[in-house]
């Protein structure tokens, strides 16, 4: 048996994943033609300058599904708010001013390189991908000569994936097109075929495009062993020109990475299966059923506005049914010209495509980015966050998908770029001697806060005042309470930065303050309420005495 050279494997390889991959993409067309026209060419090779959304009678949906994409970022991931902070895993290292601090500047760090890059263009198209297909993923490539980092979103159609047994992608095949200079610039002549480097030297040939493959996948020696990626590197890297020759059909450039550089989300997923389902598919009979009544309305219309009409076959080629037309007759009887009425029920199809957009719209959980206006005006501020909290709950299995496959792998692998181009500052002595460099993510986004909240600090707050109400009857229950760690719980809940939160010993610092000034407070006033009783008695202060020491000091006046 004959075995396969890595270029053969993976073609192979790309076929197979094709065969998974086939039978989402009836659906995918569908959701671009009605929902998302400007993803609708899934060949990947539309003539440039093509009209779009020729097929769309209704653009409701389209609208809807806009909010539903500007709401979800806005509320997870926007530019123009804080959506994200970082805690040690270790908590005493979050209670040391020292590390937090550092910490801090860690965190404004990455802010600034997700500002400076193209990251909030890209995640926007990639939110936009995974609410309609359901399954999006975006690359994240280091450029450190330039010092930036560059967030890839691509075309669902371009990218296959598998996923190993717990559900989780471990391995990606992205295919696409490069002219040939370009592939010349970034692999180099002596990677690539002849035909390719000969297309360069041609002016008239030099942007004719070609295929090429890049294929990340855990490190697996029976699949391919890399000839220079450290092992360390659990992701290998390697591109394939597709069309290459026998004697080129060798990886035309290799690497590794630490972590996944794709970042595959599913809205949702059922297991076994790698691709995702989303509200556009929820959407899509109920879209696609308005479509068309939509268009029979404009049909409608057109018959209402320019009506058929039945006319006597005299009239044969002299009917004038253009503007101050005037048609001839002698027999009124015999030669009337009627209007065809035949144009339907306008009310209740009106009423039917009402109910199609209403449908539409709760699938795609509009209401619930703009049910805050009108809450506001007409709830307590307690009845809006409740009911925040209760649309933010149906949207837990959405969001908790999107921070684990979308957010997380982004902040991991930009975190590594930024830290491998000494972006921070060197860690404290403090956090290495803790041990601590592990560090968790928490998201601040209003959906995330929202959901926080509802989970973390609702149950806090909700059980301390039925405790307070128990200790009318029952005072020492509260004893049962560690008022530290559930201010600690509070604040963390509602994420308040971490440089407003006093670390321990300031804390027992303040405490022993605040009680030597009460252990003084109480002297002077157990010696005053002394020195009062004594000259209502009519004592005599004795010489020496502390009460006379008090009293000479100048505490209650002058002596009398």
């Amino acid at each position: 048996m004959v075995e396969l050279n890595l270029h053969d494997r993976m073609l192979r390889r790309r076929e197979s994943l094709k065969a998974m991959r086939t039978p989402y993409e009836a659906d995918w067309t569908d959701i671009a033609k009605y929902l998302y026209p400007r993803r609708e060419f899934l060949n990947l090779k539309p003539t440039e300058g093509t009209r779009i959304a020729t097929n769309i009678y209704d653009t409701a949906p389209v609208d809807y599904f806009n909010k539903l994409v500007n709401g979800f970022q806005g509320y997870m991931v926007s530019a123009s708010i804080d959506w994200f902070d970082m805690m040690f895993e270790n908590d005493e290292l979050n209670r040391i001013r020292e590390s937090r601090e550092w910490l801090d500047v860690v965190v404004e760090r990455m802010y600034e390189r997700f500002r400076d890059s193209n990251f909030y263009d890209a995640i926007h198209d990639y939110i936009k991908n995974g609410l309609s297909f359901a399954t999006a993923t975006m690359y994240a490539e280091d450029y450190p000569e330039e010092r930036t980092i560059n967030y890839s979103n691509y075309h669902p159609i371009s990218i296959l994936i598998s996923e190993d047994r717990r559900g989780i992608v471990d391995s990606t095949i992205r295919e696409f097109e490069l002219p040939a200079y370009e592939a010349v610039n970034f692999f180099g002549e002596n990677n690539l075929s002849q035909k390719i480097i000969d297309d360069v030297e041609k002016v008239e040939t030099m942007d004719h495009k070609y295929k090429f493959m890049h294929c990340v996948f855990k490190r697996n020696d029976k699949l391919y062993k890399p000839r220079s990626v450290p092992a360390a590197m659990p992701w290998v890297s390697v591109y394939i020109e597709v069309e290459s020759p026998k004697e080129k059909e060798t990886p035309i450039k290799e690497g590794g990475y630490y972590e996944n550089p794709y970042f595959t989300w599913r809205f949702d997923k059922v297991n076994p299966y790698a691709y995702g389902r989303g509200p556009g598919h929820d959407a899509l009979p109920d879209i696609i059923m308005l479509n068309d009544f939509a268009k029979a309305v404009g049909l409608m219309v057109q018959k209402a506005s320019d009506p058929p009409v039945l006319a006597p076959s005299e009239h044969l080629g002299r009917l004038r049914t253009g503007p101050g037309g005037i048609n001839y007759y002698e027999n009124l009887a015999n030669e009337r010209i009627e209007i065809l009425n035949n144009i339907g029920d306008y009310g209740v199809v009106k009423n039917y495509m009402e109910d199609k957009r209403l449908n539409i719209k709760n699938l795609l959980m509009v209401d619930f980015f703009l049910m805050l206006a009108s809450a506001e005006r007409q709830r307590t501020a307690y009845e809006v966050s409740e009911l925040k909290g209760e649309k933010a709950a149906v949207l837990g299995t959405a969001v908790g998908r999107f921070e684990s496959e979308a957010l997380d792998p982004a902040m991991n692998r930009t975190f590594r770029i930024e830290y491998e181009n000494g972006g921070f500052p060197p860690m404290p002595d403090v956090v290495r001697e803790y041990g601590g460099q592990n560090i968790r993510i928490e998201y601040t986004g209003p959906l995330a806060r929202i959901q926080k909240q509802l989970f973390k600090s609702n149950p806090i707050t909700h059980s301390l005042s039925a405790l307070a109400n128990l200790m009318t009857v029952f005072p020492g229950v509260g004893d049962l309470v560690n008022e530290d760690e559930a201010g600690r719980e509070l604040l963390n809940a509602y994420n308040a930065p971490q440089k407003i939160i006093r670390d321990e010993d300031e804390v027992i610092a303040i405490r022993e303050a605040r009680a030597k000034a009460q252990q003084e407070q109480m002297k002077l006033v157990q010696a005053k309420e002394a020195a009062d009783t004594a000259q209502k008695l009519g004592k005599k202060v004795e010489p020496g005495s502390p009460l006379e020491k008090l009293m000479t000091a100048g505490f209650f006046g002058p002596r009398s």
